[in-house]
């Protein structure tokens, strides 16, 4: 986890999450607890937006 963006402005922030394993479905669940833990115990925080994205061959 790191701020990826917005690093210029202190009211907007961009996270970037990262998981790596071999089940694409385990890694769907582990990120989606930690947007649903943000958003539910940082309740001053609105999360505006969302994008997952799975790199998978390599």
């Amino acid at each position: 986890m790191a701020e990826v963006g917005g690093n210029e402005a202190w009211q907007v922030s961009t996270i970037g999450i990262t998981c790596v394993g071999n089940d694409s479905r385990h890694l769907n669940e582990v990120i989606d607890s930690v947007l649903e833990y943000i958003e539910n115990s940082r309740l001053d925080l609105d999360v505006l937006a969302c994008e997952q994205e799975i790199l998978s061959g390599f």
